[in-house]
Order: C-alpha cells, then sequence, then structure tokens
C-alpha cells in the first residue's frame, strides 16, 4: 500500500521529468495561419520555425481561412 511519502516522491519525479523534457525537447510555442499565402506557421522552442500549405495537411484540406485563422496550440 502506497503512503503519501511514497506519492509525494513519484509526483516529485515527474515533475522533474516534466522540467528535463520542456528543455530537451523543442516544444511548439506558437502557430499561425497566412491568409495571403495559405500556409500554416509553427515555431518550437528551440528556434525552429516551420510552415506547410494548409492544402496539403491531412484533415485541413477543407478548412476555411477563418476556420484556420484560429490556429492554436494544444497540450
Amino acid at each position: 500500500m502506497r503512503n503519501d511519502h511514497d506519492i509525494e516522491k513519484q509526483m516529485d519525479a515527474a515533475y522533474e521529468s516534466g522540467r528535463i523534457r520542456r528543455e530537451t525537447v523543442p516544444q511548439a510555442i506558437a502557430a499561425g495561419y497566412d491568409a495571403t499565402t495559405g500556409r500554416v506557421t509553427v515555431e518550437l522552442s528551440n528556434g525552429t520555425r516551420f510552415e506547410f500549405p494548409a492544402s496539403q495537411a491531412q484533415g485541413l484540406e477543407r478548412a476555411t481561412p477563418e476556420q484556420l485563422a484560429q490556429v492554436e496550440i494544444m497540450g
């Protein structure tokens, strides 16, 4: 049976694991849609930025410019 001390240790370990992951694995920090080019842009925490045509992305090919303008980072 787990006690409070064991649970606290597990939570501390999980927080530390998350901290290390945030520092070492690039994460999406910004996203947007450029209606003039039809491209979605994603910026990562390591400074990398990439873009792609929304019309070529599975699930976005039928989205309207208004829908694409609402792109957001989740998770």
